[in-house]
């Protein structure tokens, strides 16, 4: 179940499979009436919900596990869902990339600009800080992908961020 923001209001609303091909078969829509809008399926998936491609601009695309339950979602300028185990985590996950993509983001900018600027040190100081950064983000998603039974959020995490393995 959803709410979204008075611009999507008489909009098409999409729930798209994040992993293989978005079909006729494969993808749902309904039309938000009220500011509200509700999907029914029958299979644990990841999925993208997602209004109409030309009213993308007033909302964010929002990852969900279409899991047994009841899912509360918001599509709006900044989208959430809860409600499920396993949503409720992807919510956490979230938070923690879109803070991790703000300060990775900041932190290279400034580089770029010391660089330019001819700080070679204070760049590869930020550099380093960045990598720590990101380093500390990809070992917090993989411990929590680790901590999931499998299915498919595990799988989806998986793909975006494989164990590494060493050969010698």
């Amino acid at each position: 179940m959803g709410t979204t923001s008075e611009a999507l209001n008489g909009k098409r609303m999409f729930l798209v499979p994040a992993v293989g091909p978005a079909t006729a078969e494969t993808v749902d829509s309904v039309v938000v009436k009220d500011r509200r809008f509700e999907f029914f399926t029958d299979s644990t998936k990841v999925a993208i919900i997602r209004p109409a491609y030309f009213h993308r601009t007033f909302s964010q695309d929002l990852l969900v596990v279409t899991e047994p339950g009841e899912i509360e979602v918001t599509i709006d300028t900044i989208s959430s869902s809860r409600g499920t185990k396993l949503n409720n985590l992807l919510q956490q996950w979230k938070t923690k990339t879109e803070e991790h993509n703000r300060i990775y983001a900041a932190l290279l900018k400034r580089a770029g600009m010391d660089l330019k600027a001819g700080d070679s040190a204070s760049h590869r100081h930020l550099r380093q800080v960045a990598d720590s950064v990101h380093n500390a983000y990809t070992t917090m998603t993989r411990a929590m992908t680790d901590s999931l039974d499998d299915g498919p959020l595990k799988q989806f995490l998986r793909r975006l961020y494989p164990v590494k393995t060493t050969t010698k």
